[in-house]
């Protein structure tokens, strides 16, 4: 992720030190791909790019968030008239999944709308406010970025033990 302040690679003012390690790795990959007889479209590939759009994803160099297509569908969805219409919207929320705490909780009210049958759809006010919620919250979804392991091995907000190894906290939904 480190740009490395353009320095550049020893010997070789020309060439910058990142597309450097860039080149290496992906000599690395590709010599891999080919070792287990992988068969891919040079039309397709893309070996390099500042921003990639991946599924509801786009992916930089500052970490992974959802595509504003995503977020501006979820603003703009319309209250779901039966199961249907629900099921989209839960599965266009569920791209944004990781990054809000308690998503399952927030989304109770209407998953609970999913498991009778199809006639007794009655979207409830308890279900509009779940769906509000999750709106917001998907358009307020804060960046992902790779954890830095050595970093938050330098890290203890305690006296440290024989048994830690840093700070790094893991949460699962």
């Amino acid at each position: 992720t480190s740009t490395y302040n353009d320095e550049p690679i020893v010997g070789n003012p020309g060439i910058r030190r990142y597309v450097y390690e860039f080149a290496v790795l992906l000599d690395r990959v590709l010599l891999r791909l080919i070792a287990a007889g992988v068969t891919a479209s040079g039309l397709k590939t893309t070996l390099a790019t500042p921003i990639l759009e991946i599924v509801g994803y786009t992916v930089s160099r500052e970490g992974m968030h959802l595509s504003k297509g995503i977020v501006t569908k979820v603003q703009n969805w319309p209250e779901p008239r039966n199961t249907t219409d629900l099921r989209g919207f839960l599965g266009t929320t569920g791209c944004g999944r990781k990054w809000i705490k308690g998503y399952s909780l927030i989304a109770k009210p209407l998953t609970s709308l999913l498991r009778g049958p199809e006639t007794d759809f009655a979207f409830t006010e308890e279900a509009r406010q779940a769906m509000e919620t999750l709106k917001r919250l998907v358009t307020e979804a804060p960046v992902l970025i790779s954890i830095d392991y050595q970093l938050a091995a330098n890290v203890s907000p305690h006296a440290p033990r024989e048994s830690d190894h840093g700070l790094l906290v893991t949460a699962v939904d």
